[in-house]
């Protein structure tokens, strides 16, 4: 009973938060063991991104693809962030190549922290697939 409580809590925050893109890993592979040893494969599996696109409801595999080991085209760090990668297709375009990370997206688009939380707000509440 404590086992299958502990993977149901594993697959709850798996989804939560969105591991499929910071991990590179399924959700079966996240609650049979990724979940203590970080990031399982440098780049994400045809199924990996698959799951992650149902998961969204995403109907564009490399819309789903996009999230997936990016990083910043000014300082180079990595972008794993859900809200900063959905921010960036919503204002880049879900076909961009390039990604920035949430400090040079607000410089790029003149946003202040509070621009930035209202209008992922909105988008949340718009109820967009990104988010």
């Amino acid at each position: 009973m404590a086992y299958d409580r502990w993977r149901n809590i594993l697959r709850k925050d798996f989804a939560q938060e969105n591991r499929w893109t910071k991990l590179n890993c399924t959700r079966d592979e996240y609650v049979n063991g990724a979940w203590n040893g970080g990031l399982l494969r440098p780049e994400p599996t045809e199924e990996v991104v698959t799951e992650f696109m149902e998961h969204k409801g995403l109907d564009n595999y490399d819309t789903a693809l996009q999230y997936f080991n990016k990083t910043c085209e000014v300082c180079g760090r990595n972008v794993r962030q859900n809200d900063v990668l959905a921010m960036n297709l919503k204002l880049l375009g879900r076909t961009t190549n390039k990604i920035y990370c949430k400090k040079h997206l607000k410089e790029l688009n003149g946003m202040s922290n509070k621009d930035w939380n209202n209008t992922v707000a909105d988008f949340k509440r718009q109820g967009c697939a990104l988010f």
